[in-house]
């Protein structure tokens, strides 16, 4: 029996999707706090752009933005790892492996920004991107 078709994958899976879906919520609900927990600066550090649009208004929307990707991604992982076809290989669920991928991607760019502007902390993205992109490729039959 290969890899790929371990009864466990769509457990693990659940993981990524369950942490996505939570920061989705987490930044929709809370956009100021979980700017701070993304490991980025405060907001009331940055240089004010306009009278009319404070920072904190901009941030707070471009947070509910990032919440929204992060519950789309954890809602579509969660669904595929349960409720999605398996490919024509076996019990192998293409479209599962294919989100973990395309989510590791994810994690990669949010820890290149968060580098890019504070210096450190893009191994709180590139540790659990990490991890998420190999399961998929096990998913998809890469790894064994």
């Amino acid at each position: 029996m290969p890899l790929s078709t371990h009864t466990a994958l769509p457990l693990l899976s659940s993981f990524f999707g369950t942490i996505f879906t939570g920061l989705g919520l987490y930044y929709i609900l809370q956009p100021r706090s979980a700017f701070l927990a993304f490991g980025l600066p405060a907001i009331s550090s940055l240089p004010s752009t306009s009278a009319s649009i404070s920072n904190d208004a901009i941030m707070d929307a471009v947070m509910v933005m990032y919440g929204a990707r992060d519950l789309f991604m954890g809602v579509a992982i969660l669904g595929a790892a349960w409720l999605g076809r398996t490919g024509q290989k076996g019990r192998r669920n293409v479209n599962l492996g294919g989100l973990l991928v395309a989510g590791s991607l994810c994690a990669g760019v949010d820890g290149w920004v968060v580098r890019s502007v504070v210096g450190e902390g893009e191994w709180n993205h590139w540790g659990y991107g990490g991890v998420m992109g190999m399961l998929g490729c096990v998913v998809l039959g890469i790894f064994g």
